[in-house]
């Protein structure tokens, strides 16, 4: 579909540090997925104080990046694919894990 703004880069600044927050999002959660959650196996108390930091900081991405996705779509009008298929989906995937965390009995 040519000069469809759904298939082209995003745009605006804003559109570009969401995407450069979901990916490093991405990045962050293989590496705590592959590294940091076996680090307290090892190394004791002071290691679950640092992946609890590396947590927050990862939840910490996924809130900028849902954040700065949505105002770059309902503000700068922003519709490229990179927008809809990193930070929204990245917002939507860390919403559903908190909301699974606080309704869910362990």
């Amino acid at each position: 579909m040519p000069g469809s703004r759904f298939f082209s880069m995003p745009s605006s600044r804003l559109a570009w540090w969401s995407v450069g927050f979901a990916v490093t999002f991405l990045v962050l959660m293989a590496l705590n997925l592959g590294w940091v959650m076996h680090l307290p196996e090892r190394e004791g108390a002071w290691a679950r104080v640092g992946v609890l930091a590396f947590g927050f900081t990862i939840l910490g991405l996924a809130i900028a990046a849902f954040a700065t996705g949505m105002i770059a779509l309902v503000v700068k009008k922003e519709r490229s694919w990179m927008i809809w298929a990193l930070p929204i989906l990245v917002g939507c995937y860390m919403t559903f894990m908190l909301l699974g965390e606080l309704l869910v009995t362990h």
